[in-house]
């Protein structure tokens, strides 16, 4: 009776779950629509960061997305201690999909402030769909809005999803698919944890939120930020270290969900 009970919990659970997940898509269609249509602005590329340093442009900015390559690395060092034999073979490949997804998106957004252009945008934001597109669906596994079993699968075709959205970009000149699949993956993640939190209790899922509005805030404020640090670091700068932050810890998240999943 109890094992029927728990059975039934988990099932309405997983109903819910997918209420919500179904809801925020429609949501976030409505508020993108709401928007006037969003267009690559030239202005976009004129970030406060226009020091040259040595040989290196726009120095802070180029710089700082060594913080991307660094949490790439620490989450690869770290996904060796794993021996688990029961362990899914699509959890690894996921959580080290997000490790060279922040490697790339190092190496793409390093190439694009070197030299700022929309050519050299479409490969800094297509790196960085990569990881927007694992943190999606690693959000549906946890939450059983899809199954384990095709975590490949499911990965490949997000990740394939995610990177349509920028080809449209560059054809049209149209940004709101782009922006839709960053907005909805974060708010329907945000929704699904606050919900789960008590069957899914994790801090280092929140403090990838906290890190993810830190980055955006600073992105927002980036000449005022240079301005007021006297002309040494720029909100793009902070912006770069902050969401590679906020990626450490969503890889931290998924580490240690393994662990507990195999402890």
């Amino acid at each position: 009776m109890f094992y029927n009970e728990e059975i039934l919990t988990c099932l309405k659970k997983m109903k819910t779950n997918k209420i919500i997940f179904y809801t925020a898509i429609l949501f976030s269609v409505m508020f993108i629509l709401a928007l006037s249509p969003l267009t690559q602005s030239q202005d976009y590329h004129q970030f406060a960061e226009q020091r040259f340093i040595g040989h290196i442009p726009h120095f802070g900015d180029v710089l700082s997305n060594l913080s991307f390559i660094i949490v790439g690395v620490l989450l690869l060092v770290e996904s060796r201690q794993w021996n688990y034999v029961e362990l899914y073979k699509g959890q690894k490949t996921l959580f080290k999909a997000l490790a060279y997804s922040s490697i790339a998106l190092g190496f793409g957004s390093g190439y694009y402030h070197w030299a700022p252009t929309d050519y050299t945008l479409a490969w800094d934001r297509a790196t960085m769909v990569l990881g927007f597109a694992i943190i999606f669906y690693d959000s549906c596994v946890r939450y059983d809005i899809f199954g384990k079993k095709k975590v490949c699968q499911g990965t490949t075709i997000s990740t394939i999803t995610f990177l349509g959205t920028v080809i449209f970009w560059m054809i049209s000149n149209r940004l709101e698919p782009y922006v839709f699949v960053q907005f909805f993956t974060m708010f329907v993640l945000v929704i699904l944890a606050i919900k789960n939190y008590k069957e899914v209790p994790s801090k280092h899922l929140f403090n990838m939120f906290i890190w993810y509005a830190l980055a955006k805030l600073f992105e927002n404020q980036d000449k005022l930020i240079f301005m007021m640090s006297g002309d040494l670091m720029s909100g793009h700068t902070l912006k770069h270290i902050a969401y590679a932050m906020a990626l450490y810890c969503f890889g931290k998240d998924m580490l240690k969900r393994l662990e507990n999943q195999n402890g």
